[in-house]
């Protein structure tokens, strides 16, 4: 599969999971503080990314597959925005690599 559509993939999934809820975007943007241009939305790009990185690092196939790894990983992910905590760059590299432990 083409990386952008891919990662699109990834992208959307996240994205979709966050406006399932309709109030869950409020709730995380009233609890957390997003630097200059960062939005959720921004976020959700981030975490697609790095989750795409860590799989292509771990030489795994973009396959249907990985649709529970992706859930798995966007679970932890809302998880702790929930909570108002937005995960730094490593923690969100080490979900990543949990979420994708299982197809190795």
């Amino acid at each position: 599969m083409n990386y952008h559509i891919f990662y699109a993939h990834i992208r959307n999934q996240i994205t979709t999971e966050l406006l399932k809820e309709p109030n869950r975007v409020y709730e995380i943007e009233q609890k957390i503080s997003f630097q200059n241009s960062e939005t959720i939305y921004t976020f959700c790009s981030e975490a697609a990314h790095i989750f795409y990185s860590i799989q292509n690092l771990l030489s795994l196939k973009s396959t249907g597959d990985i649709s529970n790894s992706v859930q798995s990983y966007t679970n932890v992910i809302f998880t702790h925005l929930s909570k108002g905590e937005k995960l730094p760059t490593l923690d969100l590299i080490l979900a990543a690599a949990e979420a994708l432990s299982p197809l190795l």
